[in-house]
């Protein structure tokens, strides 16, 4: 869940599970801060658990890059990104990233 332009916006691995994802974090008092009536739901080829226990092998699997600045888990984007100061950086990590042979677009790599 999060917000694009004031709009609440679900992403969702299946998208006719709305209503329940509504009531479910109604429950949770997410509907007294947002107006969930209005949520936009939005296709999500990974859910939060999956991406999270991805960031965690990681984070387990992939040793320190130098260069290598951040790692996160974009929700938005629904992958997560990795951020590198340099081309040297970017050579170094999709080094150790290519050969575990990951699922597409479950990883980006950035520089600023």
């Amino acid at each position: 869940l999060i917000v694009e332009s004031g709009t609440p916006v679900i992403f969702l691995v299946d998208t006719r599970q709305r209503e329940p994802v509504v009531a479910a974090l109604r429950a949770r008092g997410i509907g007294s801060v947002l107006d969930l009536s209005q949520a936009q739901v939005k296709p999500a080829r990974w859910d939060f658990a999956q991406l999270a226990d991805w960031y965690r092998y990681f984070d387990l699997h992939v040793p320190v890059v130098p260069g290598l600045r951040s790692g996160d888990i974009n929700e938005g984007r629904n992958r997560i990104e990795f951020e590198v100061s340099d081309q040297t950086a970017r050579i170094a990590l999709e080094s150790l990233l290519v050969p575990m042979d990951l699922p597409c677009y479950l990883v980006a790599i950035t520089s600023p």
